[in-house]
């Protein structure tokens, strides 16, 4: 009888460590299990910063800053470009922007209905020839934003600069008498680039 007591406890003990899955005897089987971890969801980095170029898109003519205005002035109304206005120091354009680049976005906002792109082309007096500088701004309605083109867009006003340079110096060439050719646009008043204004009708 003894005997009989003595293994059925020892029968027991082996029982219950058989259910312990940590191979601890003395941890409790029923103890709650760490839940598996969850990988961690890779959130979308943003946009790398644009690269802005700190060269002004620039060339010289060989013509006077009249004639180069004119020329600027012809050329925009052959391609439909809004001519804002003109004076004795350059002349403003502006063209609609159906959907923004990334570099606009960064330095100017969200794409907005409406927005369009105004270009300044300075025209500086140097001797005979013309010195032409870009500037360019992204127009919102009212509000003007002064916009740092990145390099690609300095090279692709450059190939426009340089269609320019050749365009005022074929009409300089090709002019039958000294007499400066009338205002194609018939006389344009100054603008600011930085302040909103309507497109001359």
């Amino acid at each position: 009888m003894r005997l009989t007591s003595t293994i059925v406890p020892a029968a027991a003990a082996l029982a219950l460590a058989g259910c312990n899955t940590s191979g601890n005897p003395f941890s409790n089987p029923f103890a709650s299990q760490p839940r598996p971890q969850t990988a961690a969801v890779a959130q979308p980095s943003p946009a790398p910063a644009a690269v802005v170029s700190t060269v002004t898109p620039t060339v010289t003519i060989n013509a006077a800053p009249k004639r180069v205005q004119d020329t600027i002035v012809a050329r925009a109304k052959r391609r439909g470009t809004n001519v804002l206005g003109a004076n004795s120091t350059g002349v403003t354009l502006e063209i609609p922007l159906p959907q923004s680049a990334e570099p606009i976005v960064q330095q100017c906002g969200p794409h907005r209905d409406g927005r369009a792109i105004r270009v300044y082309l300075e025209t500086v007096p140097d001797g005979q020839r013309t010195i032409v500088n870009e500037q360019k701004f992204i127009v919102d309605g009212t509000n003007v934003c002064n916009y740092a083109p990145t390099p690609s867009d300095v090279d692709g006003s450059n190939r426009s600069l340089g269609d320019l340079k050749r365009e005022s110096e074929q009409r300089r060439t090709a002019a039958a008498n000294p007499n400066r050719p009338a205002d194609p646009q018939g006389g344009l008043e100054a603008v600011d680039p930085r302040r909103p204004v309507r497109p001359l009708q």
